[in-house]
């Protein structure tokens, strides 16, 4: 059984890697669509539009070209890889939307900054070649 480290992953807006990425969350979900009708006890549902969103939580680096291109209100082409950016490993592209930016600085800490993304279209789910 294949396994796989967190801190292998990496990501990209457009070419430029995205630096000192300490993690990142994706959801990738369906809208359900009611299919219920009379004269049944169970409920049913259809697939609708899918959709993915999630954040991308980095070490506060504004030299940073990939973390810099990350502006709230602009859209982006990004590329993920949750094992690395090796041939045949999982690579999720497309366009997003960054749709917002937290800031956090504690005693004791570096200062991370975590962004949530929306995607602007269809996103391929594939393998890096």
């Amino acid at each position: 059984m294949a396994r796989y480290k967190g801190h292998e992953g990496a990501g990209k807006v457009g070419s430029d890697s995205i630096g000192e990425v300490e993690g990142f969350d994706l959801e990738h979900s369906v809208m359900e669509l009611d299919a219920n009708v009379q004269g049944s006890s169970w409920t049913d549902v259809e697939a609708g539009q899918a959709s993915m969103s999630g954040t991308i939580n980095v070490l506060r680096d504004p030299a940073d070209a990939g973390q810099a291109a990350l502006v709230v209100g602009t859209s982006v082409t990004l590329s993920l890889y949750p094992e690395g950016e090796t041939t045949s490993l999982t690579e999720i592209t497309g366009d997003f939307l960054v749709t917002g930016r937290s800031y956090s600085s504690t005693v004791g800490d570096l200062v991370k900054d975590s962004l949530t993304i929306r995607n602007k279209g269809a996103i391929t789910i594939g393998s890096v070649t």
